[in-house]
């Protein structure tokens, strides 16, 4: 049994379809060379679809099939923006305050003397020059959001969680428009960033967001509060990946 056959039996029975049908070529064929995990939840919504309308005749099967997936796809691609946008705030904001909390004045010169180093901030730092040397940078003209570049997604969730004492002031109450914003605290943020993340590797990897861990609305509020505290104008960036908004609703507007 190869691997078509193997993840093939599964849509099949979602679609009610067999080799008899005149669309199951073309189905088949589309596994090999489509997310399959999306083909997958594509075929079980269009199973739950036909098991809620039974009377409903569909003309096209596999049409739906690609309009399903291609609807889920396009889901995965907003989400996809949407953790970029967030993942670069972040890490601009950490860059210009750590730049700021530990250069001499009117420098940025607080990572360039490794004996000065927080002992939280030598092995990121080091990890980041090493890299930057085998990219060829010139050292003289690197600057921490050159730094900052370099790090993963979890090192830079470590930054602030390591820093608190020194981010905790970007998450403060504070009035937005009609709104109060919450204070944030080490231990929500702390929980925030790791759903964030997980989906964010999900997205990353190509894989559905696992929502059992963290439902997609909720975890859209959460970046979006995070970006608030941030000072991030984050409409003008959803009308620019979701114009309609049917992915990503704000709620503070």
């Amino acid at each position: 049994m190869n691997l078509i056959d193997i993840v093939l039996p599964e849509i099949k029975s979602n679609l009610r379809i067999n080799a008899r049908n005149s669309e199951y070529q073309k189905i088949k064929d589309a596994t090999s060379v489509l997310n399959i995990a999306y083909l997958k939840l594509a075929s079980e919504e269009i199973k739950y679809f036909m098991q809620n309308n039974p009377s409903h005749n569909i003309n096209s099967k596999f049409e739906y099939l690609m309009g399903t997936y291609n609807k889920l796809i396009r889901e995965h691609q907003i989400m996809f923006l949407l953790l970029n946008v967030f993942e670069t705030a972040l890490r601009s904001k950490a860059a210009i305050t750590i730049s700021s909390q530990y250069s001499a004045v009117n420098s940025d010169d607080w990572w360039k003397d490794i004996s000065m180093l927080d002992k939280n901030l030598v092995d990121p730092v080091n990890k980041a020059v090493q890299q930057l040397n085998k990219s060829n940078h010139n050292l003289s003209t690197v600057n921490t959001f050159h730094l900052f570049d370099t790090f993963t997604f979890g090192q830079l969730e470590h930054m602030y969680k390591n820093y608190w004492s020194t981010f905790q002031t970007l998450f403060t109450q504070k009035n937005y428009r009609t709104y109060t914003l919450p204070q944030i605290s080490y231990d929500m943020f702390t929980h925030k960033m790791k759903n964030i993340r997980l989906a964010r590797n999900d997205v990353a990897h190509h894989k559905p967001i696992d929502y059992t861990r963290r439902r997609r609305q909720d975890l859209i509020h959460d970046m979006e509060l995070l970006l608030r505290h941030l000072n991030f104008n984050l409409e003008d960036t959803i009308d620019g990946i979701d114009p309609q908004h049917t992915i990503v609703n704000l709620r503070y507007l």
